[in-house]
C-alpha cells in the first residue's frame, strides 16, 4: 500500500471506528509535527502516523516530537502499516506507549492499544494550531460563499487551503478549469482587496493585508 491510500484508511477509521467528531489529514502549521491523520473525540486527541516502508518508520524515531514524547501531538497515538511490517516488539523498543494497527485491504487489526500520552504546553499548543488552522480555513470558504453565493453558475466555488499553498477547485460539471486571464481579474478583484489573496490566472498566492 501507498502512503496515500494508508492516510485514506486511517482517516476513515478514526471517523467510523474511533468515531471522532473531526479528522484532518496532513495539517501543515509552523508547529514541530505535522501528523498523518489527526482526530478528536470529545475531549481526546488520536494521531496516526502511516508507514509504508521499514525506513520511514526508523527515520520518523529520529524525530525530536520522538525522542521527547510529550512535546507530540496526540493523547492516543498509532503507527498505521502493512502486515508485518512494524512488529509491537520495534513499538515497545522504539516508540513505549504507542499503538499499532495492521491494514489489509479488508480491515484494521488493532495489534497493540496506545496508552494515554499527557500533553505539556508543546503538544497543546501545536494541536491548537492545527484546530486554528482548519477553523480559518472554514471562516475563509464561508466568507467567500457569502460574498459570491454558492456558485453553482458555472463558476468556480472559491479557494480553500491546503498544506502551504492555495488551490481553486473547478466543479467538474461546470466546465471552467480554462478560465482566462482577463475573465479571472474581472471574477475576483473585489476578493484580493477584501482578503488579502492576490489572484493569477493559474495560482492563488497569499500577500500581507495593508
Amino acid at each position: 500500500m501507498t502512503h496515500a491510500e494508508l492516510v485514506a484508511r486511517a482517516e476513515r477509521w478514526l471517523l467510523n471506528t474511533i468515531g471522532c467528531g473531526v479528522v484532518l489529514t496532513e495539517p501543515v502549521t509552523l508547529g514541530p509535527e505535522i501528523p498523518d491523520v489527526i482526530g478528536w473525540k470529545d475531549a481526546m486527541s488520536w494521531v496516526v502516523e502511516c508507514k509504508a516502508s521499514r525506513s520511514d518508520f526508523l527515520q520518523d524515531g529520529k524525530k525530536v516530537v520522538r525522542q521527547h514524547p510529550e512535546m507530540g501531538m496526540g493523547c492516543r497515538r498509532y503507527y498505521m502499516c502493512p502486515p508485518q511490517l512494524i512488529t509491537v516488539e520495534d513499538i515497545k523498543e522504539r516508540q513505549e506507549g504507542w499503538g499499532l494497527l495492521w491494514v489489509n485491504p479488508k480491515q484494521v487489526r488493532v495489534k497493540q492499544h496506545s496508552q494515554i500520552f499527557q500533553l505539556d504546553g508543546c503538544g497543546v499548543r501545536s494541536e491548537t494550531r492545527v484546530m486554528v488552522s482548519a477553523l480559518w480555513q472554514t471562516t475563509e470558504q464561508l466568507r467567500y460563499l457569502d460574498v459570491h453565493g454558492d456558485a453553482r453558475d458555472g463558476l468556480p466555488p472559491g479557494p480553500f487551503w491546503r498544506g502551504e499553498r492555495w488551490f481553486v477547485y473547478w466543479e467538474t460539471e461546470a466546465k471552467v478549469a480554462r478560465l482566462n486571464a482577463e475573465i479571472w481579474r474581472a471574477k475576483y478583484g473585489a476578493l484580493s482587496q477584501v482578503t488579502g489573496i492576490e489572484l493569477h490566472a493559474g495560482r492563488i498566492k497569499r500577500r500581507p493585508l495593508q
